[in-house]
């Protein structure tokens, strides 16, 4: 399914994922990056699947940090508008 012209793509994967093997996720990046998709891999080392949910880590740190990795994706490639997080979130 990989081919030219996809949607710009952020892909976010704990390295010790049980369900979805880094390998494999690294090798999809690689792939679409040869056939020339804008898409970003970010690894975080030991880290499992669903790492990122609201209760499966201490104090949230994994949440939040995926919520701004996100976000910062998103305004980069001016998907977000600028100005939408103080309208929308807690902030």
């Amino acid at each position: 399914y990989i081919r030219p012209g996809l949607p710009v793509t952020l892909l976010i994967q704990g390295e010790a994922d049980r369900a979805v093997s880094v390998e494999s996720i690294k090798e999809f990046h690689k792939r679409m990056r040869a056939v020339g998709n804008d898409c970003e891999l970010v690894v975080y080392p030991d880290r499992d699947h669903g790492f990122f949910n609201w209760n499966s880590s201490e104090e949230h740190i994994c949440y939040y940090d995926t919520l701004n990795l996100v976000e910062d994706f998103l305004r980069r490639k001016q998907i977000l508008n600028p100005g939408l997080r103080k309208k929308l979130l807690w902030e």
